[in-house]
């Protein structure tokens, strides 16, 4: 299910849809941290921010001012 997400939000960012891209990307980086894999879960937000903060700047806070839990 966590890559479904992961896939989801490549897709959505080959479409052009920058805000539904990090919405899944952010939902298979809280999957893959409920399950355990958190070194995943950091690629899955560092993806969605390469490609999202050149064109979504507003959401460079949002990325840094919640703090990464590892479960």
């Amino acid at each position: 299910m966590c890559r479904s997400y992961e896939q989801a939000g490549l897709i959505s960012k080959e479409a052009g849809d920058l805000d539904a891209a990090v919405g899944f990307m952010e939902r298979a980086s809280f999957m893959f941290q409920e399950h355990g894999t958190p070194d995943t879960a950091a690629l899955c937000l560092e993806k969605a921010a390469k490609y999202a903060f050149p064109v979504l700047a507003h959401l460079k806070t949002s990325f840094y001012s919640e703090p990464f839990i590892s479960i």
